[in-house]
């Protein structure tokens, strides 16, 4: 005579999906949070070393007169999607002639970036 003794079946039938997609769900939100600030970083970055070469290279530009600085201010603000009065701009010297190393900074925030180019002769 064979004994066999029937093993009760598992309840948790499924729950393994249920778990990788709420742990997944969680995982996924994180890294979308902490992309969106790294992005908005890169964003404002970008900003200010592109405001600062375009100063630079307006100011350097022969027989312009006055470098209007916030026609730069105002053209990149709009390029990136930035409120108007956030963005700073500064050019040493600030008015240069022929043979001058025109030297510009931007910067939003705590962040800056510079660009220099010489004005040619």
């Amino acid at each position: 005579m064979k004994i066999s003794k029937r093993l009760p079946k598992p309840r948790d039938r499924g729950s393994a999906l249920i778990e990788f997609v709420l742990f997944g769900l969680v995982a996924q939100i994180g890294i979308l949070v902490f992309a969106t600030d790294l992005l908005a970083h890169q964003k404002i970055q970008m900003a200010v070393e592109s405001t600062a070469k375009q100063g630079a290279r307006t100011a350097a530009l022969p027989g312009l007169g006055p470098v209007d600085i916030e026609e730069i201010l105002r053209q990149q603000s709009s390029n990136f999607g930035l409120q108007p009065g956030r963005l700073q701009l500064s050019l040493s010297p600030n008015q240069p002639v022929a043979g001058d190393l025109v030297t510009a900074t931007a910067s939003i925030d705590g962040i800056s970036a510079s660009a220099r180019m010489r004005v040619p002769r």
